[in-house]
């Protein structure tokens, strides 16, 4: 329920913080502290045992991992400070269509037709929402800039959700994933 709430409102105060003077990088790192803070000690006490298994390369998938999710809440702070909050939503979480095309053409998943109309209906209400919203450019910035900024957001979480799957994939679960991600993300900044 907290993760929900912070989810929801991170990007309305993510919005409002460069007004009272706050660098877009330092708050990514405050988040991020904040959740390795929270994750890291339950990952260390439950699942020790599974972490000293690891492989070398599920470690550095999740390293690699971790330094996209930075990427991910980098490029979305700074897109809010050129586009509104909703045009910044709308594409910053758009990361299914990413994560299917990604996974079609890294991992030779087969996409199914339905998959590809909800890709075609996604972008299409992505254009209107952000072209439709002239205010968002007059009163946050260029609105095409922080748009695309918001779709490299959008494609940085989704690597970072394709090579997740990649380590789950091999029998590790997301919780442990998700404290080492975190973690290593946060020392990158």
């Amino acid at each position: 329920m907290i993760t929900l709430c912070a989810a929801s409102f991170g990007a309305i105060f993510i919005r409002f913080a460069p007004n009272e003077g706050m660098n877009p990088v330092l708050i990514v790192a405050g988040r991020l502290s904040l959740a390795a803070l929270f994750y890291t000690p339950m990952v260390w006490l439950w699942h020790r045992p599974t972490l000293a298994k690891m492989s070398r390369r599920v470690v550095i998938y999740s390293m690699i991992a971790g330094v996209f999710l930075g990427l991910h809440f980098i490029l979305v702070s700074f897109s809010l400070q050129q586009t509104s909050v909703l045009v910044n939503q709308v594409f910053s979480n758009i990361s299914p269509i990413w994560v299917a095309l990604l996974e079609m053409f890294l991992l030779k998943v087969r996409q199914s037709r339905w998959v590809w109309l909800g890709i075609f209906i996604s972008i299409l209400g992505g254009l209107i929402i952000t072209f439709g919203n002239s205010s968002g450019a007059q009163n946050h910035g260029n609105i095409i800039v922080g748009s695309l900024m918001a779709l490299a957001a959008c494609c940085m979480g989704s690597i970072y959700m394709v090579i997740g799957r990649c380590v789950r994939a091999e029998g590790y679960r997301s919780f442990r994933m998700c404290g080492l991600c975190l973690a290593w993300g946060r020392l990158r900044l």
